[in-house]
């Protein structure tokens, strides 16, 4: 029964870090804006049917993604205290990052967005979105 214990505490433990079980070796962003902005910003925009998020390794396989696709890369890059913005409204939906309390257009290089008061939006934080584009660090190119 202790064994038991000790292996639930020990996978509870590891699940809860950034990413979970981090099979495909995702390493947590610390990158200055800039470089993280110049990086991402050189990819191409790549339309797609559905809302299939991409991970870091799949946009860069692929040379790029949609709106979604380029905030997750650009948080992976900057790391942690990134998190990703949906702006809505009934026809639109389209993905920034919140970096530092400013709105980041990851796929233009130093486009700081200002949204209007009246303007729709969700708040993702990097953990939870990371987990979702990588299915918790295990999803390779192409799945």
């Amino acid at each position: 029964m202790r064994i038991c214990i000790g292996a639930f505490i020990f996978i509870i433990a590891i699940s809860s870090c950034t990413f979970g079980l981090n099979l495909e070796d995702y390493k947590i962003g610390a990158m200055d804006l800039d470089n993280a902005w110049k990086i991402t910003a050189a990819f191409d925009y790549i339309s797609e049917l559905g809302d299939y998020w991409k991970s870091p390794k799949e946009f860069e396989f692929d040379g790029g993604g949609d709106c979604e696709d380029f905030a997750i890369y650009l948080m992976y890059l900057l790391g942690p205290e990134s998190k990703l913005i949906i702006v809505y409204d009934d026809d639109y939906k389209h993905a920034l990052v919140l970096w530092e309390n400013e709105f980041l257009e990851p796929q233009i290089y130093k486009c700081k967005v200002k949204l209007n008061s009246n303007i729709k939006y969700t708040v993702s934080s990097y953990n939870r979105v990371m987990a979702f584009a990588t299915k918790n660090g295990t999803k390779s190119i192409g799945e």
